[in-house]
C-alpha cells in the first residue's frame, strides 16, 4: 500500500467524508474484501421535485455505480429538506432507505412536534 501510496504522492483525504462533491478529489483505499464496498446518496429533495439537489444527481450516481461495479443505494426523508424547512406544529418526517434485498424501509416520523416554518422558531 505505502509503496503504490508513494507513486501516485502522499495520501491528501483519506479522513472520512459525508458529502462529497463529483468534482471533489478523494484518495481511496480498499482493504479486505472488495465486495463490501458500497455508494450511498440521500435525496435532500426527497424524491420530490429538484429544489437543493441538481436533476442530474441520481443518474449521475447510479453512473458511478455502474461504471465501479459497486451496489448504489439512496435514502430520503419524507417530503425533502423542503417540509422539513416548512414544517409547523409537525414531528421531522420519517426517513426512508433502500436495503440491499431490494425493499424500502422506514424509520422515524413520530417525534416531538416541532416548528421550523422557513427558520422562524
Amino acid at each position: 500500500m505505502y509503496a503504490f501510496l508513494s507513486v501516485i504522492g502522499p495520501p491528501r483525504n483519506l479522513r472520512p467524508r459525508y458529502n462529497i462533491a463529483p468534482t471533489t478529489t478523494i484518495d481511496v483505499v480498499r482493504s479486505g474484501d472488495p465486495t463490501r464496498i458500497e455508494l450511498h446518496h440521500h435525496d435532500v429533495d426527497g424524491r420530490g421535485p429538484p429544489t437543493f439537489d441538481w436533476p442530474i444527481t441520481a443518474g449521475y450516481c447510479r453512473a458511478i455505480a455502474e461504471a465501479f461495479g459497486v451496489p448504489l443505494y439512496f435514502s430520503w426523508r419524507d417530503g425533502g429538506l423542503r417540509r422539513e424547512m416548512l414544517r409547523d406544529s409537525e414531528p421531522t418526517a420519517s426517513v426512508m432507505f433502500e436495503t440491499p434485498e431490494g425493499g424500502v424501509t422506514t424509520v422515524g416520523g413520530r417525534g416531538v412536534l416541532g416548528t421550523l416554518c422557513g427558520f422562524r422558531r
